[in-house]
This record gives structure tokens, C-alpha cells and sequence, in this order.
């Protein structure tokens, strides 16, 4: 938590890390032009991102710098509209883009069972903001998110809006911006050269309990 300057006191950017996500499945994760780099973090097994910053917080830094981190950067040259609000960086650790809620770890042959609890931990942390933060005098809220992260601000938006407004102690605002974030499904065959596609959703929901962070007009309608 980066605190925010007396003049926009109230206001709160909560930004979702990116990250890219996974799949314990190797067809699901080895499409023609994917890297495996940690720092370009294209899907990959989640038995093997388990063992990095982006799947588990044991092997992160105990913090981040956020200069020139655009709209999270406190220079009010790079950042005029937003570099003096509060700052809240929310760790990409989970392999589901936040969006996961298991109860039970997945067994893996030969490895550490995994954890999906991406959801959980998002909730969590919001609710640590509202008891121990001071985010129930927020007046404004963005909740926001590059790629994966992205993905997370937008599905449980609505979510994080009500658990926000209930326990605010006035009124607030709370909107979403996704950054980098939209990943179209292609209707048939390959998508053309030089884009990627991402094959990994449909496995993240049917295993790690990904469900309820779809959004119930989603979900209602049959897309989630």
C-alpha cells in the first residue's frame, strides 16, 4: 500500500498484478509462440509456474518500486490524475487470474499439490484494506488491472463494488479499467499469424472452481 497525498484523500487505485495464468495440461500450454520466460509470462503448467514469483508470493520481493509505473507512478509529470491517490498493488500468485476459489489442492503426480484460491486471496485482501487500511472512507475507488489482472478488475468488479459500498462509511464510486486485457475467442481454427491465442479459460473454470467470479448477468445468460 502506497499511501496517497492529503488533497485526494478518499481516492484509492487497486490494481490487480498481471501475469498471464496457467493449466496443469501440456496441450493447453504449449501454442506456437508462447514464452516461458518468467518476466513475459505466457501460460504455462501451473505445476511449473509454482515454482516462481508468479505462482507463488514465497519467491517474490518483499516489496515493489512503483516509479514510472504509469498510472501507479507518484510523479505527477508521468501520472497527473491519479499520482497522488492511494496505491494498492494486489500480487498475481494464483495461476487463475484471480478468478479461482478450490476448496481441495489439485494433486499432481511427481509435485506439490496445487492451490487455487485466487478469488479468496482477492476478497481477502480487500477485506484487509477495509479493516486495517482505511479504505471504508474511500470516496472514489478504480479498480484496476493489466492483462490477467485486467481480467480480475473487470469479472469480480461487481463484487468488489458491493463489498465496497457496504461497508463504506459515505457514499463511494468504484469503477473498473482493464489494461491490455481483452482475449477473444477465435470461432474456428487458428487465429491468424503473429496473434496467440489463449486455450487455458475453459480449463481454469472447469478445475479450479472459477465460477462465481463470473459475473451473474454473465452467468445467467450462459457465458460464464
Amino acid at each position: 500500500v502506497a499511501p496517497g497525498g492529503a488533497a485526494s484523500a478518499g481516492r484509492w487505485v487497486i490494481y490487480f498484478q498481471g501475469g498471464g495464468w496457467c493449466a496443469e495440461s501440456g496441450g493447453l500450454v504449449g501454442a506456437a509462440g508462447y514464452s516461458h520466460d518468467e518476466a513475459v509470462a505466457h501460460p504455462d503448467l501451473c505445476s511449473e509456474r509454482a515454482k516462481g514469483f508468479h505462482g507463488s508470493s514465497r519467491f517474490d520481493r518483499d516489496s515493489r518500486r512503483l516509479e514510472g509505473a504509469g498510472y501507479l507512478s507518484a510523479d505527477s509529470a508521468r501520472n497527473p490524475l491519479l499520482h497522488d491517490w492511494t496505491r494498492v498493488v494486489v500480487r498475481n500468485c494464483d495461476g487463475t487470474a484471480f478468478t479461482s476459489s478450490a476448496d481441495d489442492p489439485l494433486p499432481v503426480e511427481g509435485a506439490p499439490a496445487l492451490y487455487f484460491r485466487g478469488r479468496d486471496n482477492a476478497l481477502a485482501t480487500l477485506d484487509a484494506l477495509l479493516d486495517e487500511h482505511g479504505l471504508e472512507h474511500a470516496t472514489e475507488v478504480l479498480l484496476a488491472g493489466c492483462s490477467a489482472g485486467g481480467v480480475a478488475a473487470v469479472l469480480l468488479a461487481d463484487e468488489m463494488r458491493a463489498r465496497i459500498q457496504a461497508r463504506a462509511r459515505g457514499r463511494v464510486l468504484v469503477v473498473a479499467l482493464a489494461d491490455s486485457s481483452v482475449f477473444p475467442d477465435w470461432p474456428s481454427g487458428p487465429p491468424p499469424a503473429g496473434l496467440l491465442e489463449f486455450p487455458q479459460f475453459e480449463w481454469i473454470y472447469r478445475t479450479t472452481n472459477a465460477s462465481h467470479a463470473a459475473p451473474r448477468t454473465c452467468a445467467s445468460r450462459g457465458l460464464g
